[in-house]
């Protein structure tokens, strides 16, 4: 059985290598994960299989030592040159404080090999003219340029931030974990396709399959367009995609459905669908209608 933090993992790497691959591709990504699950430990074993032999050059990592030290500070970067300034916090390493110009500006190097990779701790952390000055590198990064930030509070990052970002979802359990909690709970009974299909777009959450199946229940003809959405989106004409999509809305499902249908996107390798639907979860926050949202991921 996969663990939950292997399927984090497998989505972020597919994001990671499709993302770095392509100029065209959205750059910017947020784990918005729980303490203590190795948010950036796991970015730069990724990282380093990415850029091989050009990690040194091309991965700029910006730390928070805020429990190191006691106390929220402006975030360090870790450096491996002792030519300049540095305060040591490990014995290991030398670090050196950068502002948002000398992190924009290193950005702008061109990479050794093919792409540069900065991954920046905790940024709800970062103050608002920090925020304010980096929002132009996080909406519009160069070519070959990825940015990857961690939180452990969501609900602390600045709308502008978010709203630039595509938040990979921490799976808290597996597919299959979720399976026995349906099981478990008489879930979806009988109805093994759909469970299976409302375990994968959950991705990894007992809450969101509670949400799901409480939906569902409720409202056959809803359960019945769920479990034929793949089907639908692929087959149909754009009048029927758009009715499963509205149904969808109408139950408050669409921040969750829009999740699991990119996570399932991804998972499935179709990175073009998924693209496509990332560019409207972006969108999820503002002004703009979902029903408007939903129809221009159609046409």
């Amino acid at each position: 059985m996969n663990t939950a933090n292997e399927h984090s993992k497998k989505l972020l790497e597919k994001y990671l290598e499709e993302s770095a691959g392509n100029t065209e591709k959205i750059k910017f990504f947020i784990l918005a994960w729980p303490r203590w699950v190795g948010k950036s430990k796991m970015v730069v074993d990724l990282a380093k299989h990415i850029l091989w032999d050009f990690f040194y050059n091309d991965f700029l990592h910006i730390r928070d030592f805020s429990d190191k030290i006691g106390k929220e500070h402006e975030l360090k970067v870790e450096y491996k040159d002792g030519n300049e300034t540095t305060k040591s916090l490990q014995d290991s390493y030398n670090y050196t404080d950068l502002w948002t110009r000398e992190i924009n500006d290193r950005l702008g190097l061109s990479p050794a090999w093919t792409k540069k990779i900065v991954l920046i701790e905790n940024i709800e952390r970062m103050n608002k003219s920090a925020i304010n000055a980096f929002l132009k590198t996080c909406e519009e990064p160069l070519k070959n340029r990825v940015i990857l930030a961690t939180s452990s509070n969501k609900s602390r990052i600045l709308d502008t931030i978010l709203s630039r970002a595509v938040v990979i979802p921490f799976f808290e359990y597996s597919s299959e974990e979720l399976e026995q909690y349906c099981n478990e709970k008489w879930y979806f009974a009988g109805d093994n396709e759909l469970k299976k299909l409302v375990c994968l777009m959950s991705v990894g959450k007992k809450w969101t399959v509670d949400l799901f199946f409480d939906k569902l229940s409720a409202n056959e003809d809803l359960k019945n367009q769920f479990k034929n959405i793949i089907s639908t989106l692929q087959n149909n004409p754009i009048g029927m995609q758009f009715k499963a999509l509205v149904n969808i809305n109408n139950a408050w499902l669409t921040e969750q459905f829009l999740d699991g249908l990119i996570a399932y996107y991804i998972l499935n390798n179709q990175f073009d669908k998924a693209q496509n639907w990332l560019n409207i979860r972006k969108n999820i926050w503002t002004n703009v209608k979902n029903e408007n949202l939903l129809f221009s991921g159609l046409i």
